[in-house]
């Protein structure tokens, strides 16, 4: 009995201590920014690229690139995933030329200032939304990126939503991740979809079917609480090796679809690569 008591004393202790490190580790799991170097994007080579900094209402500075392709174009801005210099980007962008491009990197990525946060990094995009988007913007993000992305289109008007490997809710992918309900301990849940819901943006989604990081069930979960999908497409890809060309159609499809319709049933709005 002493041995029984013995063990399950030392089960507690264990997760208590699994549980602790988890808690307070779980930015490093979130924002994992530690491995992307402190430089200028390659891609500020690109004669129409200009570097940016971006000062925040709490004094924090923010590094950035924008992309010209012309005075009058739409500006399309775009949210990295966890572990993504996001200017990076900028070397699809350039394949792309009715729109310009606008990307900062999160608190603590590469050259921006500061340490990220659920909090923080809403806050920054929709101040940088009033700083340089207007109502003909669109709006796209990748894995984390989405979850920006989509919160961006419930709090400002924006043309359109592009949600590249996107998520339900972090809290349900973590309480699957462990296999038990550690969603309690979760700082920094980025709700999908209660961001989606009521949307009226027209929304347009690529899934990766080989997705293992945010697996495709994640996705289904979020487009079930879709008012406006009109292009759905799925790729046989995993999480972070989408096909070059198949994700830049599925942008320039989405973005210069013009023929945006009320809300469609999704078996209709399904496309296929």
């Amino acid at each position: 009995m002493i041995k029984i008591i013995s063990i399950i004393k030392l089960i507690f202790i264990s997760l208590g201590i699994f549980l602790f490190f988890l808690y307070f580790l779980q930015e490093n799991l979130i924002f994992a920014n530690t491995h992307i170097p402190k430089k200028k994007s390659f891609m500020l080579i690109n004669q129409n690229t200009t570097e940016l900094f971006f000062m925040t209402k709490d004094n924090t500075k923010l590094n950035g690139i924008y992309l010209e392709n012309g005075k009058n174009l739409p500006t399309t801005i775009y949210f990295g995933g966890n572990a993504e210099d996001s200017t990076n980007f900028i070397e699809i962008a350039t394949k792309i030329k009715n729109y310009n491009f606008l990307i900062f990197n999160y608190r603590g990525y590469a050259l921006s200032e500061g340490i990220s946060s659920k909090k923080t990094i809403l806050n920054d995009a929709l101040e940088i939304y009033d700083k340089y988007l207007d109502e003909n913007s669109v709006a796209i993000g990748r894995s984390l990126g989405s979850s920006v992305a989509t919160y961006l289109a419930s709090k400002r008007e924006i043309k359109k939503l592009l949600i590249i490997t996107p998520f339900d809710s972090l809290k349900s992918i973590a309480d699957d991740m462990f296999y038990i309900p550690i969603s309690f301990l979760l700082k920094h849940n980025f709700d999908t979809v209660k961001y989606i819901k009521n949307l009226k943006t027209p929304t347009f989604m690529l899934v990766a079917l080989e997705d293992k990081i945010v697996p495709k069930k994640y996705s289904d979960n979020l487009k079930k609480n879709i008012d406006n999908l009109v292009i759905y497409r799925e790729i046989d890809a995993t999480h972070n090796n989408l096909p070059y060309l198949l994700n830049l159609k599925f942008l320039n499809d989405s973005l210069d679809y013009t023929s945006v319709p009320s809300p469609l049933p999704n078996e209709m709005s399904k496309t296929a690569d």
